[in-house]
């Protein structure tokens, strides 16, 4: 095969403007000489394990950090551009000419380098670039119950949380306190009825009623992944991708 002089000047153009558009990306930035490959890459859901793993990790220039919408198994990272648009700020080797390009989600990149599959796992999970707060508010409207077995299905024990004697278990009104059927209330109402309900255990705690007090009670009922709602799972599957983002 001969390569014309054209072709040659082509290629030259094509790599000299691919080294000036990223660099080998390292945790320390540029001062850091320990480049690292793709496998390597600490991303926010963890780290990539496919068939890109052992190629070198190229970040945009200018840039230090990993873009802040990142998908479960995608080893591409993206930020927010004009338009409704993703600009791709790192990738793998395999990837490389499409770092520092824009694109649609419906589409492919400006100047084509994004491949439609890329696109489809970056648009597949909208939460990914939406903070923990957001999410939380997106739940708001739903049931407690609800959330549980739609956002965490991997957890088996929703009933028993919400039985009679469970930590969300129904209070009746029979001690003078109020009456709750927290299977039934939304999110939003459960946060709001935050301190009538510390109040409340805390009035159990002191008569004998409750084992813990109004504080530790509330937080058990919100964190707890065992015996409560487990909020911090919740968040946290909905940003990894592991259960469906919540409507908007």
């Amino acid at each position: 095969m001969i390569v014309t002089r054209k072709e040659i000047r082509q290629i030259i153009r094509e790599t000299v403007m691919l080294e000036g558009k990223s660099h080998r990306y390292s945790v320390g930035g540029l001062s850091d000489k320990n480049v690292l490959k793709t496998g390597q890459v600490k991303f926010s859901w963890g780290s990539y394990t496919g068939e890109h793993a052992g190629e070198n990790y190229w970040i945009v220039d200018g840039e230090r950090d990993l873009g802040p919408i990142q998908t479960k198994g995608d080893p591409y990272t993206y930020k927010k551009a004009s338009g409704g648009k993703l600009f791709v700020v790192s990738a793998p080797e395999s990837g490389r000419s499409s770092v520092g390009e824009t694109f649609s989600k419906s589409g492919g990149s400006s100047k084509g380098g994004v491949r439609a599959a890329d696109v489809k796992i970056a648009s597949e999970n909208p939460c990914t670039s939406l903070s923990k707060v957001d999410i939380i508010e997106r739940l708001k409207p739903m049931m407690l119950e609800e959330i549980m077995n739609e956002y965490s299905p991997n957890r088996s024990y929703t009933h028993t949380v919400f039985a009679r004697g469970g930590l969300l278990g129904p209070v009746s009104d029979e001690l003078g306190y109020p009456s709750w059927n927290f299977s039934m209330m939304t999110l939003k109402d459960f946060i709001d009825n935050k301190d009538m309900i510390v109040d409340a255990y805390d009035e159990m705690y002191e008569s004998g009623d409750s084992k813990a007090n109004g504080k530790d009670t509330w937080e058990a009922m919100v964190y707890n992944p065992s015996y409560g709602l487990g909020l911090g799972i919740i968040v946290k599957n909905i940003m990894d991708g592991q259960a469906s983002c919540p409507p908007g």
